[in-house]
């Protein structure tokens, strides 16, 4: 992928996989795409991804999870899921949960249950461990409804932020750069924070990755998808990802 190449020239390890059970194949009966079996198939598929990149490149490093579409429940999920303490699901130690267009899922929707994988339970766990939770979506996509994004961000009790596209469908092509210089300023944050050890650097970095002007509130109307999981070094100081992203990142929205 762009951001995957783009990632790798500056030193961050990048595993950008297909599902090996896509739900949206050919075939797939109908329920398919939002049944707790495939949920619970894209979080085992993001662990055993994870798991790749620690024994490549180091246990310790911090985890970034991006999830577009399908990915974004499925990354929320395995995020959840290494935090509740399940050794089987450990992840090791998260910086941030990216999502991209992503799906809801609700607890009782269609008679299904998520045993606490829906997406009211992965926020709260998310906040519960102080990992971010950053959110873009286009508000022209028909594919998934941006309010999908907006009613997990309204409810998202954690450090968050989010950018609504304006005039971006579901794949987002129409703002592809736009798309690329929001998610590589967030990751370029995140992962610098593993090299600042001054809290005057960090706020600065927050400011430029959520911009200077913040604009509040629901955005309204105007598949399948893929994950990808990044890594970045601790730096000498020993400053994680997650303390920068934690410490800097408020509930704060903004419409581009």
């Amino acid at each position: 992928s762009t951001l995957g190449r783009r990632l790798s020239h500056r030193g961050i390890a990048v595993c950008h996989f297909s599902w090996r059970r896509n739900p949206t194949r050919p075939g797939a009966t109908k329920g398919t795409l939002k049944s707790l079996r495939t949920l619970q198939d894209g979080a085992v598929d993001v662990r055993d991804a994870a798991r790749y990149l620690r024994k490549t490149y180091g246990r310790a490093l911090s985890l970034v999870l991006i999830g577009f579409s399908y990915g974004g429940p499925s990354v929320m999920a395995a995020a959840a899921l290494s935090l509740s303490g399940d050794v089987a699901s450990s992840l090791g130690p998260l910086g941030a949960v990216l999502t991209l267009a992503t799906g809801q899922r609700i607890e009782g929707e269609d008679g299904v249950s998520y045993s606490g994988l829906d997406s009211v339970s992965c926020v709260v766990a998310l906040a519960r461990h102080n990992v971010p939770l950053l959110m873009v979506h286009g508000l022209a996509d028909v594919t998934v409804d941006p309010s999908s994004s907006a009613s997990i961000f309204a409810g998202a009790p954690g450090p968050k932020a989010a950018v609504w596209m304006h005039g971006a469908d579901h794949q987002m092509r129409a703002r592809f750069d736009d798309v690329m210089n929001t998610l590589l300023q967030w990751l370029s944050c995140a992962f610098e924070a593993t090299r600042s050890a001054g809290i005057e650097d960090e706020t600065q970095m927050i400011q430029k990755a959520v911009g200077d002007e913040v604009s509040r509130g629901k955005p309204t109307r105007s598949g399948s998808g893929s994950c990808a999981i990044h890594a970045a070094s601790h730096g000498a100081d020993g400053v994680t990802t997650a303390s920068l992203m934690r410490a800097r990142i408020g509930a704060e929205a903004l419409v581009l």
